[in-house]
C-alpha cells in the first residue's frame, strides 16, 4: 500500500505559498510513511504566513516501530526547518 495525506484550504482564508513533500523512505527509515509541509499565508492578512505539517506517525506497537516514529519525528522537524529558512 502506499501512504498518503491531504490538506484542504479554504482559499478565502489561506493561500498556499509553499510546499514540501517528506518520503520517509528516502531518509532511510524503512516504512511507507509521508508527509506534507505547507506555508500558508492569511488571505486577511497579507504577509503572515504559517506552516503546516501533515503526517501519520507509525503507532509504536514495538520498540522497533517507536525508534521508526523518533526518526519520523525528528526528519520532520529537520524538513520543516530547512524549508522554512529557504532552503
Amino acid at each position: 500500500s502506499e501512504d498518503g495525506v491531504a490538506v484542504f484550504l479554504l482559499e478565502r482564508s489561506f493561500a498556499m505559498v509553499g510546499r514540501c513533500e517528506v518520503k520517509f523512505q528516502n531518509f532511510g527509515i524503512p516504512q511507507d510513511r509521508v508527509a506534507l509541509l505547507l506555508t500558508l499565508c492569511d488571505a486577511q492578512s497579507p504577509g503572515k504566513e504559517l506552516a503546516v505539517l501533515c503526517t501519520h506517525l507509525t503507532y509504536p506497537h514495538s520498540v522497533f516501530d517507536a525508534r521508526a516514529r523518533d526518526a519520523q519525528m525528528s526528519v520532520c522537524l529537520e524538513e520543516a526547518a530547512k524549508h522554512l529558512q529557504g532552503d
